[in-house]
């Protein structure tokens, strides 16, 4: 929240968009939105974790058309029979590399997010 609070909810708002985070649109957010309180559907909240992954680049989401087997069988099928992927470079740099590296080290940290008794970071309780 503290970042949050630095940045300012104008920008904040403009980088999750450019994330493709369309659906946070009304205009009453306040700092709970890092917390999600701003609801946002799931292939939002994928698409902009996968910008993280693909070192700050946004592709657009493609979702699973069809599932076959080992043999070729197609187990299940919906929509059109065109591949299930991206054209190479279809791209946008929407989050710097370094960026997005440094986030995805921050959130894959398993030591930041160990709770209990022996965390190591300590929150102050009353």
């Amino acid at each position: 929240m503290r970042a949050l609070q630095n940045v300012g909810l104008p920008a904040f708002l403009e980088l999750a968009e450019r994330m493709g985070i369309t659906t946070l649109t009304r205009d009453d957010y306040g700092l709970g939105v890092a917390l999600g309180a701003g609801e946002i559907p799931l292939i939002e909240a994928t698409g902009a974790f996968a910008v993280l992954a693909n070192g700050g680049v946004r592709q657009p989401p493609v979702t699973i058309r069809r599932i076959t087997d080992s043999a070729g069988n197609v187990i299940c099928e919906q929509g059109t029979d065109t591949p299930c992927q991206t054209p190479e470079g279809s791209g946008q740099q929407v989050v710097s590399a370094v960026d997005a590296f440094l986030i995805s080290d921050i959130l894959s940290d398993n030591d930041a997010r160990f709770g209990g008794v022996l965390a190591p970071i300590r929150c102050l309780k009353p």
